[in-house]
């Protein structure tokens, strides 16, 4: 069995852009840090 994380990337409020690359990357190095197979990251168009 293999597992992935979906990450939803929106504008939250209170992070700018530069925190919220950063905290996407974060997340993924700590995914892969625990051994998850995928990461799927949504793309967003201007917004």
């Amino acid at each position: 069995m293999q597992f992935g994380l979906f990450l939803n990337n929106g504008i939250f409020e209170g992070v700018d852009d530069a925190r919220a690359l950063a905290l996407t990357v974060e997340t993924a190095d700590l995914a892969e840090e625990l051994g998850y197979d995928e990461l799927w990251v949504t793309e967003h168009h201007f917004i």
